[in-house]
């Protein structure tokens, strides 16, 4: 075989590889929908193991770039045995600063959401390091960024002193709400906005309350107690994981 023949050869190799590369996105079918104060994204993480943790974040506005301050997050999203997950973004406090027509909710326009995911302690569990084959020494340890070498390859991973870590951008479309799904956002509205006594710890977190700044936790022969500590003095209390009080 020729060097003219090896180079085209060579060329057509690192061109497929590109393609594949490019063509093989992790994070998928991207869907977004919000209240005034709750932007709920759901997608698919294609290849990753369940119980992979992600982070999800709002970057930019219609392409007004938020200050890392005011960067809009859910750091607790966790990919589930189907390989869906769902974030929920919630804002906290305004957006003044910025040229938006809405400055007290999530205004109309296009979203930059980044989705993000490291394979190291820090961040995922030991199985789901041992599953997407990063190497760990004996007592469990790895780099910053290791290499998921079981992942595939993906234009959503960004390669850095040989490991490799997801950083995949996505933009979606929030749109006017139409008279046609009013009615459906306001009853979802309703629904994630206040707290009600014997509501589970998941719905009062999925509620307008939100994560609280704290928990301490108690656990005596009756059961196992919650003081969930928000901001301006309130309170919420849960007993084997129900509201049983709300201070506020």
């Amino acid at each position: 075989m020729n060097i003219k023949k090896l180079v085209t050869l060579a060329l057509l190799l690192f061109s497929t590889y590109a393609f594949s590369k490019n063509e093989n996105p992790i994070i998928e079918s991207i869907k977004a929908d919000r209240t005034n104060s709750l932007l709920v994204v759901s997608g698919v993480a294609k290849a990753l193991p369940p119980g992979t943790k992600l982070w999800v974040s709002v970057v930019k506005i219609d392409n007004q770039k938020l200050a890392y301050s005011d960067i809009i997050f859910d750091n607790e999203v966790v990919i589930k045995p189907d390989n869906t997950f769902v974030a929920n973004l919630r804002l906290h406090g305004h957006l003044d600063k910025y040229n938006f027509p809405d400055k007290h909710g999530f205004p109309d326009g296009r979203y930059q959401l980044e989705f993000s995911s490291h394979f190291n302690p820090n961040w995922q569990s030991k199985e789901i390091l041992t599953a997407t084959g990063v190497e760990m020494d004996s007592q469990g340890r790895t780099g910053r960024d290791a290499n998921p070498k079981n992942l595939p390859e993906s234009k959503d991973f960004i390669s850095e002193n040989g490991g490799r870590y997801l950083e995949a951008v996505r933009t979606v479309a929030i749109g006017d709400l139409t008279s046609k799904n009013f009615k459906k956002i306001s009853l979802k509205k309703k629904i994630l906005e206040g707290v009600s006594i014997g509501m589970s710890a998941e719905a009062a977190r999925a509620s307008s309350w939100g994560k609280p700044r704290m928990v301490n936790r108690t656990i005596t022969a009756n059961g196992k107690h919650e003081q969930w500590v928000y901001g301006g003095n309130n309170y919420l209390y849960f007993t084997d994981g129900f509201l049983t009080s709300i201070q506020n």
